[in-house]
Formats: C-alpha cells, sequence, structure tokens
C-alpha cells in the first residue's frame, strides 16, 4: 500500500481545552500526530527536511515531507537531499526535529509560539537518555508545552488490546520499525525499565544461543508449543485452587482456635 500524506491544515486546535494531549507518533519513516481520544492522526507526513535553493533568487526554502515533484522544477536538489533527523532509529539531529515539529503544530492548527498541551511522543526502545533529554529540552523550551510523556508505540499497542481481550497478560510485542525491528517482552510483574537494565547485548547473544532454533517441521512445533501452552495454564489454574482451598483450611483452623480460645476462657469465668 502507497504511502499516503494528510497535510492539511486543521482549523479546530482553539477548540480542545488545554488538558487535552497531543500525541505524536515520531516514527523513523513517518510522522503522525493528533489529538488523545481520536482513533486516527490528524497529520501524516513523511519524517524529513529538505532544503533546496531557489533557481531564480538563489534563497534557501525548507521542505518538510514530501513535496510536489511539478514544484521542484524550480529548485536545485543537487547539493541538498533529503535529511532525516534519526541516525538508525534514534534521534540525533534535533535542528532537522526542530523543523519537522514545526511543521507538525502547525498543520495541526496551532497559531501561537507556544503549545499549551501536554505532549505524549514515542519513542524507540531503550532510548539513549541524552536522546531523551534533548527531546525533552526542546518541547519545553521552544514550545513551552506544559508536560511530556514518552513511550514506546508497540508497548501501547499490546496494551490496547490486552483491553480488548486480544492479548494475553504476559506476551511479545514485536515492532518492524524502519531501520530495526524490537520484540518487547511484556511481563505481569517485570516492567520495561526493568528489562532495559538487565538485557545488554551479550545476554541477549546468551539467550538467543542457550534458548532459540530454527524449526525443522513448524506445524509440529506449533502443536508442541500449543499443548505446553495448555498443560500451564492448566497447572496455573490448579495452583490458584490449591491456594484458595489452602488460604481456605487456614481460616477454618484459625477460626477453630478462635472458639475453642473463647469456650475456655467462658469455663474459667463460671
Amino acid at each position: 500500500m502507497p504511502f499516503v500524506s494528510e497535510i492539511q491544515r486543521q482549523s479546530d486546535f482553539n477548540h480542545f481545552p488545554s488538558t487535552t494531549p497531543i500525541v505524536i507518533d515520531n516514527g523513523a519513516s513517518a510522522f503522525r500526530i493528533g489529538w488523545a481520544g481520536e482513533s486516527d492522526p490528524r497529520v501524516i507526513f513523511r519524517n524529513i527536511v529538505q532544503r533546496p535553493r531557489h533557481k531564480a533568487t538563489g534563497e534557501t526554502v525548507t521542505i518538510v515531507g514530501d513535496h510536489d515533484p511539478s514544484l521542484m522544477k524550480y529548485f536545485d536538489c543537487t547539493r541538498s537531499g533529503p535529511r532525516s533527523a534519526f541516525d538508525g532509529n534514534v534521534v540525533y539531529q534535533f535542528e532537522i526535529m526542530e523543523y519537522v515539529l514545526d511543521f507538525g503544530f502547525d498543520r495541526l492548527g496551532a497559531s501561537g509560539p507556544e503549545i499549551d498541551h501536554p505532549v505524549l511522543i514515542t519513542e524507540c526502545v531503550c532510548n539513549p537518555v541524552q536522546s531523551r533529554s534533548k527531546m525533552a529540552e526542546l518541547l519545553f523550551e521552544t514550545y513551552g508545552v506544559p508536560s511530556i510523556a514518552f513511550g514506546v508505540d508497540a508497548a501501547f499497542s499490546y496494551l490496547y488490546n490486552q483491553q480488548l481481550g486480544i492479548c494475553d497478560k504476559d506476551g511479545l510485542a514485536i515492532c518492524p520499525g524502519f531501520t530495526a525491528s524490537h520484540v518487547i517482552p511484556l511481563l505481569i510483574f517485570l516492567t520495561l525499565s526493568m528489562l532495559e537494565a538487565r538485557f545488554t547485548w551479550e545476554k541477549v547473544e546468551d539467550l538467543k544461543m542457550e534458548h532459540c532454533y530454527i524449526a525443522s517441521d513448524y506445524a509440529s512445533e506449533a502443536q508442541l508449543f500449543q499443548l505446553k501452552e495448555k498443560r500451564r495454564q492448566l497447572f496455573l489454574k490448579t495452583t490458584s485452587e490449591g491456594r484458595q482451598r489452602a488460604k481456605q483450611k487456614r481460616y477454618e483452623i484459625e477460626l477453630e482456635r478462635e472458639r475453642r480460645n473463647q469456650l475456655d476462657e467462658e469455663r474459667r469465668m463460671t
């Protein structure tokens, strides 16, 4: 499916209260921006910047996202190709990122220099602290946003589908990005920050060598996995029921002990 940009300037920016967050999906390939609570982004364009010179005047112009090919005959693009703020999947060129954010906020309908809305922006898995700090500094100081939250889009998608009953509580979120793919384990009692601190490249290599292999017969491997999963669910159910029975038994023993103590106390009083 071809990429389709949506860059029409919105006209209802001032209709949203200042408490409504702006959601930004800052991908290495595409930039999406919209409002929290809506199912689709308002503005979509390629996350690139180009600064060609006008052939007649020599003036440098800034083009963000896709451009109209018919207009490029007026510009000299031989010395300025498309540039991205990303190196791999990490934002490093924040001068380019500022051009992208300027265009995104303008297309969303913002007219003033400050954005008086909380911002939720996505980032890559295990994003370096330096990149996150620079992004927060850019949003706070340049646009005056009141608050910022960062998150991983694949984890957001998993949790959303978990609420719909599609995903289980434990699982893997696979994020095939533009420049890199990530597999994110999502566990009940293990947060992503703990995984970031514990999973080094050496640890990942060890896990791959010790626990991964290529299945010679995928169908039989899938059936075996389903059988193991059924056994695990049965074990968890049995264990949970056993714990409930043991808890009930301890409660009954405690009640019997209290009843006996009360009878002994009554006998001593008489």
